[in-house]
């Protein structure tokens, strides 16, 4: 193969085409590298020329391959695929594909692959595999694994492992270790801990601190800070405030704040606030409800709904969100058969009239959660600290006890006997501003999968057989 490249390399128009352009500096496409190195290696031969484009490029068959090249050579092929600069690496992975490596070839192979591009760091990583490092060289090899594009920061680390570092480069180390892949900000952060920094550094400084992973971010801070943001520029920072990890929803806010978004993008950047306010594990949810998932209902405001799980189905879901001020009510009822039902209405306290109606409208549809063995209400609403006029003492209980009652009685009313009751009142203003504040979510296996439990944000409970989870 040697002799190929060596014969193709004359007498080639579409080589010295190709040669041409990248002479030039035009930049040449994936596929007529590949198309380019084909004729290379068979000028004469237009289906291997094809077949080795078509093979660099992922769209060949193994039976194409096989009439033309030997395994040998498709071994050797690879080889100068993945190490096209690096011929001793090109035929140690030959040998490998081959079957032919010794363990020493093995533990060199792999330093090639880790560090392609950094010999020393390959030759101490072979060492290492082969149990042949010193203590100094290990202290360089983790430098090599933590820096591998930062050369000063890999050779301190290397020193700092080996207690060699003076005050002053242990804290050039810090400022790399905080800001791995920003040199400047790392300058700083080494300047400003020895205290020769300028109020101008400080200020840049400051803001590669609050927006380490976004350069235009840290850059518009800066200026803000000193007083030199145009208005354009402060909407654009505040969307980058608002949201550091969205560059999207940065974006719509600074529209918005500069009255350039359209309705449509103002309803993605509500969406965007609305998620902003809740932890993965509730986002989840909302990302199940907009994806169709029959298996979690999502219950709005003003509204109510119900699920039901036979022993055969899987977990399902019934939850609702921004309760804070709001009533929500839970009716859950168990089977001897294993059937498990749930009810979920979620209204404000202007609205009580319609939250029984609904209540009575959904128990009425499943008309089997009035024979079960099991039946259970949770009541959701605002509550409060009152003291008992006798002993003096505070204890927390709901706030409006009459609606409390009646929409207790009204399902009781619906159930028949053995119902039970809970309440669980909430303050208003307890963690405010809190992520998950004002969820509700109801998680029912079926019968012998586990316990049925609720949570919201601030307290949690189970429901229905105690049993223990297989």
């Amino acid at each position: 193969m040697a002799n190929n490249f060596e014969q193709s390399h004359r007498g080639n128009p579409r080589r010295d085409e190709l040669s041409t352009q990248e002479g030039a500096g035009q930049e040449l496409s994936r596929e007529e590298e590949a198309k380019s190195l084909g004729h290379l290696v068979f000028p004469n031969n237009p289906r291997a020329a094809n077949l080795l484009m078509r093979d660099i490029l992922g769209l060949t068959t193994e039976e194409e391959l096989d009439g033309y090249f030997t395994e040998e050579e498709k071994a050797e092929l690879r080889g100068y695929f993945v190490f096209p600069d690096n011929p001793r690496a090109a035929s140690l992975l030959k040998r490998d594909i081959l079957g032919l490596t010794t363990e020493k070839e093995e533990a060199e192979l792999d330093g090639y692959f880790v560090f392609p591009d950094n010999p020393r760091a390959a030759s101490l990583l072979k060492r290492s595999i082969l149990g042949l490092t010193t203590e100094k060289e290990e202290a360089e090899l983790d430098g090599y694994f933590v820096f591998p594009d930062n050369p000063r920061a890999a050779s301190l680390l290397k020193r700092s492992i080996l207690g060699l570092t003076t005050e002053e480069e242990k804290t050039e180390l810090r400022g790399y270790l905080v800001f791995p892949n920003n040199l400047r900000a790392a300058d700083l952060l080494k300047r400003s801990i020895l205290g020769l920094t300028t109020e101008e550094e400080k200020t840049e400084l400051r803001g590669y601190l609050v927006f380490p992973n976004n350069l235009r971010a840290a850059s518009l801070l800066m200026r803000d800070i000193l007083g030199l943001t145009t208005e354009e520029e402060k909407a654009e920072l505040r969307g980058y405030l608002v949201f550091p990890d969205n560059p999207e929803a940065a974006s719509l806010l600074t529209k918005d704040i500069l009255g350039q978004a359209t309705e449509e993008e103002k309803a993605e950047l509500r969406k965007y606030f609305q998620r902003k306010q809740f932890s993965p594990k509730v986002n989840s949810l909302w990302d199940k409800v907009e994806a169709g998932d029959p298996n979690v209902k999502q219950v709005a405001m003003s509204q109510g709904g119900a699920i039901k799980v036979s022993p055969t189905d899987p977990e399902k879901i019934i939850w609702t969100f921004c309760l804070g001020g709001y009533y929500a009510c839970l009716v859950f009822t168990e089977h001897p058969d294993g059937t498990r039902n749930a009810v979920l209405t979620h209204y404000p306290a202007t609205e009580i009239p319609q939250n029984l109606t609904k209540l009575r409208e959904l128990i009425d549809q499943s008309e089997e959660m009035k024979g079960a063995s099991i039946k259970q209400v949770v009541l959701i609403m605002p509550g409060e600290w009152v003291q008992d006029p006798i002993t003096k003492k505070y204890s927390f209980g709901v706030q409006d006890q009459q609606t409390a009652s009646s929409l207790a009685s009204d399902v009781q009313d619906k159930l028949g006997s053995g119902v039970e009751v809970r309440l669980e009142p909430y303050s208003v203003g307890q963690m405010e501003g809190k992520k998950d504040e004002g969820i509700f979510l109801v998680y029912i296996p079926p019968k012998g999968e586990g316990v049925v439990r609720y949570e919201t944000w601030f307290s949690d409970g189970t429901l229905g057989t105690q049993e223990p989870k297989n």
